[in-house]
């Protein structure tokens, strides 16, 4: 059963996301089932994920040659390194990482999971941009958030929230949702779509958008709160993963 609007409209007044309707209503896919459906269109992919800690998703995703970048990584890296010959492990905050890497590395799939501030995905964004392969496609993670606490930027003050009101669970993808704002409203040569089956995935691929979402301002969008992007619950353009992938294989 699709999400509908009046469906959505009640989640958005109960502090509820739209992903939250597709939980039991389908088998969820998790982040790197996503991200082997993308790796599986290349022959040999090559993968790089933005803020790794554990090794949660990096591990499970089949490539050819794949890059992990985290400032401090929570796993034995030297035996990462010897179970995972066909990786590289880099040690570094994305900022730096990016500055070093040359122009001519390039990436057939890109996990964004780093720092879940607007700010910080943004720079995360724009930095793939110059690294992506012209088929391949960028991976933003939690660009929506699951209730009204999850999309403060402060993790700290999301727990101490929770606790005040009462409210349990821990929750928290910070405020990415802002950046798809962003790309929606200056990023007019990418496409698009969020995954429907799972938490808020948003895939992104080279090719220019038709017109007709709403024009924003930079001001705008950095004052945005989980109510207004609720109540805009549109730009997220969510679709099964198959579609999306059906989609962005007719570019050109």
């Amino acid at each position: 059963m699709p999400i509908g609007v009046a469906t959505i409209y009640d989640l958005a007044a109960s502090n509820r996301a739209p992903h939250n309707l597709v939980n039991h209503r389908k088998a969820m896919l998790s982040r790197a089932d996503v991200i082997n459906k993308l790796l599986s269109q290349f022959a040999n992919p090559r993968y790089l994920e933005i803020g790794v800690w554990r090794g949660d998703t990096f591990f499970q995703c089949n490539f050819t040659h794949g890059t992990a970048v985290d400032p401090a990584f929570a796993f034995d890296v030297e035996a990462a390194k010897q179970a995972n010959p066909n990786s590289n492990y880099v040690a570094q905050e994305s900022d730096q990482y990016f500055c070093q890497l040359g122009p001519d590395v390039k990436f057939d799939v890109i996990f964004i999971d780093g720092m879940h501030t607007f700010e910080q995905s943004l720079t995360d964004l724009q930095n793939s941009i110059h690294h992506l392969a012209p088929k391949g496609y960028i991976v933003l993670d939690d660009v929506i958030p699951n209730d009204y606490a999850a999309s403060f930027p402060d993790r700290n003050k999301s727990k101490q929230y929770r606790s005040i009101v009462g409210e349990l669970g821990d929750s928290w993808v910070g405020n990415v949702f802002k950046t798809i704002f962003s790309v929606s409203a200056f990023m007019p040569a990418y496409s698009y779509a969020t995954a429907l089956e799972n938490h808020g995935q948003a895939i992104l691929w080279r090719e220019a958008r038709p017109p007709g979402l709403p024009k924003r301002d930079l001001a705008s969008i950095t004052s945005m709160q989980f109510a207004d992007a609720m109540i805009q619950r549109q730009i997220w353009q969510l679709k099964p993963l198959d579609e999306i992938i059906k989609i962005s294989a007719k570019r050109s």
